[in-house]
């Protein structure tokens, strides 16, 4: 027996054997060596061009705490609810693929990148706006790099220093694929190499969501790129077709890959400092009549944020949600200036519960008074202040010295009133929602959105229904809405309050 059994290991041996000498390190050079054809490369420009939204296959779609919650909820509903919760997750869920398709409709993501200079330059543009940032390829800061190019991923598996780790074999999408683990920045991320073609397919980074919005955490996930039709560009095999999948979504990203400037210097402006958010911020007037000009945040980095300026001889009064930022709130008060000279501010009439009054110091003098709603639950000025001795002591100055004025109800003051829209917040952890009324004007300032209604559908928002409300009831005179807040940069800057009453009663 016990010869039976040396012979069955003597068997097997050679074979075992054969499979522990499988190298990843020779895996990735054979693959490289296949695409590179032995030369190295140092500079690109990519140019990844949104081609549309695909359906993430079910076994790669993750369970989140969401998709329970709700199946939870449907589980234990009535049946004539459920089907009620089936239609609604349905319009739900072609509502979200429309919305993305938009999103991403018409985007372009450029990468330049120079090893030798270790920098790289990322560009997106979309039909919304354009970023543009610049990074250094300094230790911690390749992995996005190497995930985004299959050669220098090979490349960088190659060096002597690179831990690699063979994991076995798998099939992904009818191709039989090496799958090895590289450590980039500490972390281990999986390269899926094709046995036949040689080519890198599948790059896969594990990550994890220490503060998921639902559930208590943490949450795992995986970022996918999948990589395609491979195509010979300047001697380098690069892929041409690009698909980046989130499994925590249903959805993967489609784009179509151009490659050029491989190889070739770059301008030495191309790797230029990008300015700060705050250095590009300009702020731009637009005359409504009567006395009003909208004062519009330029420079795409602060949610298209508007202000309503509202003039007479002697000073201004200004009706805005506020940027906790300094910069920018003293560019704010210096364009003022320029814009009305000789013409202090005179009041600033808060839409929202002030957080931060030391970032907003820059729009204070003895000339100008903040008039704001005050703050409930969390929010609320004792238990605000109270965590910040900076804030606190900032807030009992302005507060003694009469520049500072929260209110709660009937609040009046130069022509303008403050609507509220809630008239009972939960003290807990509700706000005031307040709108102005300037009555001179005949305008309403609501700090939120009044973009246009699908076709068919009411404008169903509590505060707008509160709002027609109050004008009937009261018998206000109201000929304009002012909405300069908007969160999309085609946000109308102003609307007739007839339009805005249809928009809410249907009729």
């Amino acid at each position: 027996m016990k010869n039976f059994v040396l012979a069955v290991l003597l068997l097997f041996c050679p074979c075992y054997l054969f499979a522990q000498k499988i190298s990843p390190k020779e895996i990735a050079k054979r693959s490289l060596l296949k695409m590179t054809g032995g030369k190295k490369l140092n500079s690109f420009k990519r140019l990844a061009t949104f081609d549309g939204l695909g359906k993430l296959s079910s076994e790669l779609v993750q369970r989140n705490a969401m998709l329970d919650l709700l199946d939870s909820i449907a589980r234990a509903a009535p049946d004539s609810v459920k089907k009620q919760i089936a239609i609604e997750m349905k319009r739900a869920n072609e509502s979200f693929y429309r919305e993305s398709t938009a999103m991403h409709e018409g985007q372009v993501k450029i990468l330049l990148a120079d090893l030798s200079l270790k920098k790289m330059v990322r560009i997106r543009t979309s039909s919304l706006d354009t970023s543009r940032s610049v990074t250094g390829l300094n230790q911690g800061k390749m992995e996005s790099l190497l995930c985004d190019n299959p050669v220098l991923m090979l490349q960088y598996m190659v060096a002597d220093s690179v831990e690699l780790h063979y994991t076995g074999t798998t099939t992904l999408e009818n191709k039989d694929c090496h799958l090895v683990q590289v450590k980039i920045d500490g972390k281990w991320i999986d390269v899926a190499i094709a046995k036949e073609s040689g080519l890198l397919h599948r790059i896969v980074m594990a990550r994890v969501d220490t503060d998921p919005l639902i559930g208590k955490g943490p949450e795992h996930y995986k970022d996918i790129y999948v990589f395609r039709d491979y195509r010979e560009s300047a001697g380098f095999l690069m892929p041409s077709s690009w698909e980046d999948i989130n499994t925590r979504m249903d959805i993967t990203i489609k784009y179509n890959l151009a490659w050029s400037n491989i190889n070739e210097p770059f301008p030495d402006s191309t790797f230029a400092r990008e300015p700060t958010p705050e250095e590009k911020a300009r702020f731009r007037f637009t005359d409504i009549g009567n006395g009003l000009f909208i004062m519009e945040l330029t420079g795409q980095h602060f949610g298209n944020v508007r202000t309503l300026v509202r003039t007479n001889d002697q000073v201004v009064d200004l009706f805005t949600g506020f940027i906790y930022n300094e910069v920018i709130i003293d560019k704010m008060r210096k364009s003022v200036e320029e814009k009305f000279p000789g013409k202090g501010i005179r009041n600033i009439f808060g839409a929202e519960t002030i957080s931060s009054l030391c970032a907003l110091s820059g729009l204070f003098d003895a000339r100008t008074k903040l008039y704001f709603p005050k703050g409930l639950g969390y929010l609320s000025e004792d238990k605000w202040r109270g965590y910040n001795p900076k804030e606190d002591s900032a807030w009992r100055m302005r507060f003694s010295s009469g520049t500072l004025h929260p209110f709660e109800t009937g609040f009046e003051k130069d022509g303008c009133r403050a609507i509220i829209l809630n008239a009972n917040p939960n003290p807990k952890y509700d706000q005031w929602q307040v709108c102005y009324y300037l009555s001179n004007q005949k305008v309403i300032y609501v700090n939120g959105y009044l973009g246009p209604m699908p076709p068919g559908e009411q404008n169903d928002a509590p505060w707008a229904k509160n709002l027609c409300d109050m004008v009937d009831r009261e018998a206000l005179t109201v000929e304009k809405m002012i909405c300069p807040h908007g969160m999309t940069r085609d946000a109308p800057l102003e609307m007739s309050y007839e339009q805005f009453r249809r928009s809410v009663r249907g009729q």
